[in-house]
């Protein structure tokens, strides 16, 4: 427990600390979230639920940014349907909620500034530590650490505020998310064998909490 309590020590400081800067960004994110493991290996977006959440951002130059958000989400996933004899056989559902804590270091392709009309749009990708705690399903009440990342592309709308888009990946380090051990999975090995995860898109907006000098448009 005391790795978890680290990382939300963490956590806390960027977020309790970074708003003083002035090269903060605070937003908004909705959309959808889908299990992939045991009960749908292969297939996107099957039974997907809601996905929304907050971030704040802090960019220390145009390409590079420390952010964190802070996700509900809602997945499930079942063996009915199936193609697979042995799914059918198996005969396996599961349904579950929680809510997605991460920290990230996130890239721009190209040097992305919201005042900047040369370059008013990138692409981005991102990756990071988080956590994970279900509030419902076969993990409930457990903290599950997971690997964040993601890509994405960013618009510039006017001087404060921004939009996006983004797909993002959650590899999960347990492998009772939904339910179903794998084989050989035991202790450590589960880094490896487990092949639990949960994904999410969706639409972002942010807005600049400061304008600094050199974001009057003289400077343009």
């Amino acid at each position: 427990m005391k790795k978890f309590g680290c990382i939300f020590l963490l956590l806390g400081i960027l977020w309790t600390y970074l708003p003083a800067q002035r090269k903060a960004d605070v937003g908004l994110f909705a959309g959808t979230a889908w299990y992939m493991g045991d009960m749908n290996p292969k297939i996107p977006f099957l039974s997907p639920g809601p996905a929304f959440g907050a971030l704040f951002a802090y960019n220390f130059n145009p390409r590079y940014a420390v952010k964190t958000q802070v996700t509900f989400f809602q997945v499930s996933g079942k063996d009915a349907g199936s193609a697979d004899p042995f799914r059918t056989l198996r005969n396996q559902s599961f349904s579950s909620s929680g809510f997605d804590a991460s920290a990230v270091f996130e890239m721009n392709f190209h040097a992305f500034k919201l005042v900047d009309r040369a370059h008013p749009i990138s692409p981005y990708i991102n990756g990071g530590i988080g956590i994970c705690y279900p509030v419902s399903g076969p993990a409930s009440g457990s903290f599950i650490p997971s690997l964040p990342f993601a890509v994405g592309i960013k618009v510039g709308i006017n001087r404060r505020t921004g939009i996006g888009i983004e797909y993002a990946c959650r590899k999960l380090f347990s492998d009772n998310f939904d339910g179903l051990k794998n084989y050989g999975s035991e202790g450590f090995r589960n880094v490896y064998t487990n092949n639990d995860w949960y994904s999410m898109a969706g639409f972002h907006i942010t807005y600049k909490l400061f304008d600094r000098p050199g974001d009057c448009p003289v400077y343009w």
